[in-house]
């Protein structure tokens, strides 16, 4: 959904941070990092996968409660949720960043957390919910099967920009293709008609996510 391709793209290519992935620690310098000195910076590489964190459990908590009506508040989920990705960076990188003026203080952190419950407490439980999801997509930088789920079930963001270069990218995905070679060798498996089919869970209508 992008047509910027290498080599033509090197002035505009971002090296990756330190979260998730061990890279450089971004301090605002906008130094040009490359040749043999840039698997020296930040964490040398030393990043993880996020598969699951607690900070996630929080938002999905957060998303149940409001949308199914589940045990506990929505509000201090998500406020949890929040709290626990803020600490989980922080924590990850402190190493790198040292005393940077760059580092957000944690006067800049509560801040971030009234203005989003604030925009929680204004709104119908459709907007509550975008602002659920929106929070979780930011925890879920480096994961994005689980943003792709989330988007899949709840239709948030809504107002989420497919794609960088074209207005309309077509069809949303709904599932993927069998492999063909588990449908060419099994009998049991049809392959589907296209990809707009949803897959078991995914209970919404026709064109939800379109």
């Amino acid at each position: 959904m992008n047509s910027d391709g290498i080599p033509p793209d090197q002035q505009f290519r971002t090296l990756v941070g330190v979260y998730p992935a061990g890279g450089a620690y971004d301090d605002s310098s906008f130094r040009n990092l490359s040749g043999n000195t840039a698997p020296s910076e930040g964490l040398q590489g030393a990043g993880i996968s996020p598969l699951l964190l607690s900070s996630y459990t929080n938002f999905m908590l957060a998303e149940s409660a409001l949308t199914l009506g589940t045990t506990g508040d929505a509000k201090i989920y998500l406020e949890n949720g929040m709290k626990e990705s803020f600490n989980k960076v922080k924590a990850f990188g402190a190493s790198v960043a040292q005393t940077s003026t760059t580092i957000p203080t944690q006067a800049d952190f509560d801040a971030y957390v009234v203005d989003v419950m604030a925009d929680y407490d204004a709104g119908d439980d459709t907007q509550k919910l975008k602002v659920i999801v929106e929070q979780y997509f930011i925890a879920l930088w480096g994961n994005g099967i689980e943003a792709y789920n989330t988007y899949r079930r709840t239709g948030q963001p809504s107002d989420l920009q497919p794609a960088v270069d074209l207005a309309d990218p077509g069809t949303f995905v709904r599932s993927a293709w069998y492999p063909s070679n588990a449908a060419d060798n099994n009998s049991n498996i049809n392959q589907k008609d296209d990809v707009t089919q949803p897959v078991f869970w995914d209970t919404n209508s026709a064109g939800f996510v379109d």
